[in-house]
């Protein structure tokens, strides 16, 4: 542990100062029940062949090198660090392919609680690095009351006898830390741990196992049969898939419900996913049910005074996108009572219909902020206050977004098109380190960012042939 320490400040030491090139690093986890009251901590890895570079070996084959190192920490306290060093083996450059993916897993055994996990990832060759981090849960799995594991899914699951990171009570499960399938990918295969049920060897009884999936509005999109399963223990293992290629292009939760009918108890476990479908686009939800559901009281002031000072000042933080410099200036002198008054006012003056008890205006704004929060947030950063979640506020929901997020030899990137703004403009979007943070690297508004050239910062050869500029 003394060397793995040691040689990790080493690492960190070489590339953070010197890189700036970063590799695309995607990460996941799930939680387990572990031995003696720990948690295990599964964490899932992968980044792109495409992405790693090859030199020659000595065999005459081409060689790439790339080593993981994962850290599980609190605070200033570190409580686990774990390294994976790998290696690929090609003939030709015709062997890579673009849509492989390097997949790792590492477990950690730690007390229950909440961590950050930070993951680096170095190519060995060319001292690319790329970093992803991330906050996680060991869940307490400790007491009697029936109980079930995080959900994890995966992409591949089968009956094996093999021994290796991949395998777990007799099966081997190969995540999908990027939680998206697609149509060469349209098997969703879920594993899940209960624990503690009621049983007795003469008279083992059964569980019931009830999965569906909903749209992020809520609506059920798929309901599959409640299966019975007989009991093997107190503890058992629920594994299962379903071929979800029928969907539109959309994100989605898949839902498991485990009842233990002797206990009369039930426990739900849900996890969000991605499903991307060619020539679908993802939609922004125009059509979906409202996510903000709350009752809108007749009065704004009433409102405001039930809010605490840090809801106000959260509030106003993306208001500011369409504030005057005047009201950021007042708002930054008020106290709590001046700044319930303003937002009261604030929004007052731009109700688009007065005679209605609902401020309308506000209602869509924190519809759109809650959207952002939702999707667009990064470790550290709320959803609202990145780049889409700005634009998102300031100009409202795009008339169309053209996402390109598995395109060969690209940086994942979006454009979204306004086709009632100023005769019709457009915004782009880059995921320029891999890490999901994606910034307006252009945009034809004309009080916005101006790159005309911006296809070199996402096609690696350049401008793409078959795009045509709006």
């Amino acid at each position: 542990m003394k060397f793995l320490f040691v040689f990790w400040l080493l690492f960190l030491a070489v590339i953070l100062p010197a890189q700036t090139t970063f590799l695309p690093l995607t990460a996941d986890y799930a939680s387990f029940r572990g031995k003696e009251g720990q948690t295990y901590l599964e964490v899932y890895l992968t980044f792109y062949q495409n992405n790693l570079s090859y030199r020659p070996a000595e065999n005459g084959k081409y060689r790439g090198e790339y080593l993981i190192l994962v850290e599980i920490s609190r605070g200033d306290s570190v409580f686990a660090r774990d390294a994976i060093k790998r290696y690929s083996e090609i003939s030709d450059s015709t062997d890579i392919q673009p849509n492989r993916q390097f997949m790792n897993q590492i477990t950690f055994g730690v007390p229950p609680g909440k961590y950050t996990l930070r993951a680096v990832l170095r190519d060995l060759n060319s001292q690319r690095w790329g970093e992803f981090q991330m906050e996680v849960v060991a869940r307490d799995y400790r007491g009697d009351s029936l109980q079930i594991s995080d959900l994890q899914l995966s992409i591949r699951l089968s009956r094996s006898q093999e021994n290796n990171e991949f395998t777990k009570n007799s099966f081997l499960v190969i995540p999908n830390p990027t939680l998206t399938y697609s149509v060469n990918l349209p098997v969703l295969y879920y594993y899940l741990e209960g624990y503690n049920m009621q049983y007795d060897s003469l008279h083992p009884g059964a569980y019931l196992t009830h999965c569906w999936i909903t749209n992020t509005a809520g609506d059920t999109v798929r309901d599959y049969p409640v299966k019975t399963h007989t009991k093997p223990g107190r503890d058992v293992v629920i594994v299962g898939g379903y071929n979800i290629v029928t969907l539109h292009t959309g994100v989605y939760l898949f839902h498991i419900q485990v009842t233990d009918r002797d206990l009369k108890q039930t426990r739900e476990a849900t996890r969000r996913f991605t499903f991307l479908k060619p020539g679908e686009t993802l939609p922004l939800q125009q059509n979906e049910k409202v996510v903000f559901r709350a009752s809108e009281p007749p009065g704004l002031t009433e409102i405001f005074r039930n809010m605490s000072e840090e809801d106000l000042d959260r509030e106003f933080e993306c208001a500011k996108f369409i504030a005057t410099d005047k009201e950021k200036h007042v708002y930054k002198t008020l106290d709590v009572k001046g700044k319930r008054d303003f937002l009261a006012e604030f929004w007052k003056k731009r109700d688009t219909n007065p005679e209605t008890p609902v401020n309308e205006f506000r209602q869509d704004f924190l519809e759109r902020m809650r959207y952002a929060d939702q999707y667009f947030g990064r470790p550290k950063t709320r959803g609202a206050l990145t780049d889409r979640g700005r634009v998102l506020l300031t100009y409202g929901r795009p008339s169309e977004i053209e996402r390109h997020y598995m395109d060969i030899d690209a940086k994942p990137y979006e454009i979204w098109y306004y086709n009632e703004l100023e005769g019709g403009v457009i915004f782009v979007f880059g995921d320029l380190t891999g890490f999901g943070d994606f910034q307006l690297i252009h945009s034809t508004h004309s009080k916005e960012l101006y790159q005309p050239n911006w296809q070199q910062m996402i096609f690696r050869s350049g401008t793409p042939d078959v795009y045509e500029q709006h």
